[in-house]
């Protein structure tokens, strides 16, 4: 991520919830000492959320799609909740669902 200039997340139901990637998971954290076994630091941070801080420290333009018929902040992460540009996955039209496609090309490109 280091060479990218823009930061895209697409917000699904689970999103701001999901904890993989925290220390807790990794086969060297001591749960009785809560601690790193291999005497690192320790983080409770997702990959999301840490991908997340790392976009907004480096400055990124960042763009938060939702797989949603509309923006539903609350599902997003803490960090980009307020942050760049927020859009919806698509919309209805009647009975059929109808992608986004522009406004998700135009948020990315420009």
């Amino acid at each position: 991520m280091d060479h990218s200039k823009t930061f895209v997340l697409v917000v699904g139901q689970k999103t701001k919830d999901l904890r993989a990637g925290s220390c807790t998971y990794c086969p060297n954290y001591n749960w009785n000492r809560y601690e790193c076994g291999n005497g690192w630091s320790t983080s409770y941070k997702s990959y999301i959320e840490y991908e997340c801080d790392k976009a907004i420290r480096d400055g990124l333009k960042i763009v938060v799609i939702y797989n949603y018929s509309s923006v539903i902040r609350s599902k997003c992460p803490d960090s980009v909740r307020y942050e760049g540009k927020h859009i919806e996955a698509y919309h209805w039209d009647g009975y059929t669902k109808k992608w986004n496609y522009n406004e998700i090309r135009d948020a990315i490109m420009y």
